[in-house]
């Protein structure tokens, strides 16, 4: 994303965003049960996640459209989406009368609420698209959900790709992908049993990301 906004001959140094990995640690997560019943989530449901302002850019409506046809063959995937934006009530209008108690709007969260559904989802998704002149930066809610040992379904757009590895933690959807492609991304993380590539994505995010590393370097 650098080199495409400046020009070759500047004196480059990157810094990505950091995650405060001690902290994150620190959080008293909320037990599965208890966030159920408190959002009224399906008891033994499998949970897709995403967190994030709920504009164009972020492509919410990709990741609902893709779900809706993941649901007609599944029966246990929930999709849980938090944030608030200016596109909360064209999304909602997306979900089907029979759905609306497996695609939930949470508007905004905690912390500990956040990463506490980080810590019981499979899948992270935000399929984001570049939108004129308005990208994603470097996609740190990608970096949070590797460290919570989700698969990561992301856009290829903007910084994204520096944070979603497809030879390491998910997925990249290209911005003229088709809703049919996300579906084989969706199918293929939540048939995924290869727990030991969720653990050297977590170590990757320690390695690269932690604050505190960084900072003794």
């Amino acid at each position: 994303l650098f080199e495409q906004m400046y020009s070759h001959d500047v004196e480059k140094k990157v810094v990505p965003p950091l995650l405060d990995v001690q902290a994150i640690s620190q959080i008293k997560l909320i037990e599965k049960g208890v966030v159920e019943d408190r959002l009224n989530i399906r008891k033994n449901s499998r949970w897709v996640f995403t967190v994030c302002r709920l504009v164009f850019r972020k492509g919410v409506d990709r990741s609902i459209k893709a779900l809706i046809e993941i649901m007609r063959e599944k029966e246990d995937i929930v999709y849980l989406i938090a944030g608030k934006g200016d596109e909360e009530d064209a999304l909602r209008a997306l979900v089907p009368d029979h759905l609306t108690n497996r695609v939930l709007f949470l508007g905004s969260i905690s912390e500990q609420l956040k990463f506490s559904l980080l810590f019981h989802s499979e899948i992270v998704m935000m399929p984001n698209r570049g939108s004129g002149n308005d990208v994603e930066g470097f996609g740190i809610s990608f970096i949070e959900a590797s460290f919570m040992k989700n698969w990561v379904i992301g856009g290829d757009s903007g910084g994204v790709p520096e944070a979603v590895r497809i030879d390491l933690n998910g997925y990249l959807m290209g911005n003229g992908g088709t809703i049919e492609e996300l579906v084989g991304m969706l199918k293929d993380a939540l048939s995924r049993s290869d727990i030991d590539q969720l653990a050297k994505a977590r170590q990757w995010v320690m390695d690269q990301f932690d604050i505190k590393r960084k900072l003794m370097l």
